[in-house]
């Protein structure tokens, strides 16, 4: 595996190209979101910093992650793998590490994700609960569609057993608070109309199409074939998980069969691999840390990593 000492220089290698490269501003839909529309008045088109500006929120996400997988012991040991493979996993396309509205969601959805399984260990869980749909709502006014992920959130919810009248109640009053107030804003400057047209466009405009050669289609299939590898791993050895463990894993899994299906849909397209590699994240690594440690783990594991480096080169 990856030392912790050589992590700083594999992330550096994993966005050299686009670093070094044209600076890319991915704006999937003309009419952007609040925050977004904030956010792109101070950003510079041609600034060399937006690669770096996705990297930052990249490595936001890499410490939420490794910060799930200690605090809820989801690995048997306690490592940066979990954020190796998240890095690992968004950079085989070069376009999603441009600086897009999803990555100031993805770092969002991963801490809602802690709230959650906070919850979880908690006989009143309605802060919790609170918090995360915050979050997420505050993360959907940069990006729009990830207001849907709050069905599945709300399913994780009867997963980890603090689904109740109150909980519900809390965690729409958090989703709908940022809303509320946005809204008000809105109406103060006479634009409230304006916002509810953002939002409908943003959620149900189709995604830009991205055209695959005949190795991305490859690249597609080991990443699908490595991610179908650990779904099988992770179910076969919930049985040996703890309870609460157990449920966490539950959702992670639910997460990336959603998130699969929602990828078949006109309404997402590469915007998708940041938010999906939450979730893919926990589940490769509990793969890549249950095969035999020796040939057969180096050689899963480099080929996943080969893999993301080729796939820079000639996709």
């Amino acid at each position: 595996m990856v030392p912790f000492a050589l992590l700083p220089f594999l992330m550096g290698l994993l966005w050299a190209k686009a670093l070094l490269g044209e600076p890319q501003v991915a704006v999937p839909f003309e009419v952007p979101m609040p925050l977004t529309e904030l956010l792109w008045g101070y950003i510079n088109p041609q600034s060399k910093l937006l690669p770096l500006i996705s990297l930052f929120l990249a490595f936001l996400t890499v410490y939420a992650l490794n910060r799930l997988n200690t605090k809820y012991v989801l690995l048997r040991r306690q490592s940066v793998l979990p954020g190796v493979v998240f890095l690992v996993f968004v950079s085989g396309y070069t376009v999603v590490q441009a600086l897009n509205p999803v990555w100031f969601f993805t770092p969002l959805f991963a801490w809602a994700l802690h709230k959650l399984f906070q919850g979880g260990s908690k006989s009143d869980a309605s802060v919790e609960v609170f918090n995360m749909m915050f979050l997420v709502s505050v993360g959907s006014l940069f990006f729009a569609r990830g207001l849907y992920w709050v069905p599945l959130l709300w399913c994780g919810m009867i997963v980890v057993n603090i689904m109740s009248l109150r909980n519900f109640l809390a965690s729409f009053i958090g989703l709908v608070l940022p809303y509320f107030l946005t809204f008000g804003a809105y109406f103060y400057m006479d634009r409230h109309l304006e916002l509810v047209e953002v939002l409908f466009e943003n959620l149900l405009s189709p995604a830009p199409v991205f055209t695959h050669n005949g190795f991305s289609k490859f690249y597609n299939g080991v990443m699908v074939l490595l991610i179908l590898l650990g779904l099988l791993a992770t179910i076969r050895q919930s049985s040996s998980f703890k309870i609460l463990t157990r449920r966490y894993y539950r959702v992670m899994l639910w997460l990336v069969v959603y998130a699969v299906f929602l990828a078949a849909t006109p309404f997402f397209s590469m915007e998708l691999i940041p938010v999906l590699g939450v979730s893919v994240t926990i589940i490769l690594s509990n793969y890549f840390e249950a095969l035999k440690p020796g040939l057969w783990q180096n050689l899963f594991f480099y080929i996943f990593i080969g893999m993301t480096f080729l796939a820079q080169l000639f996709v």
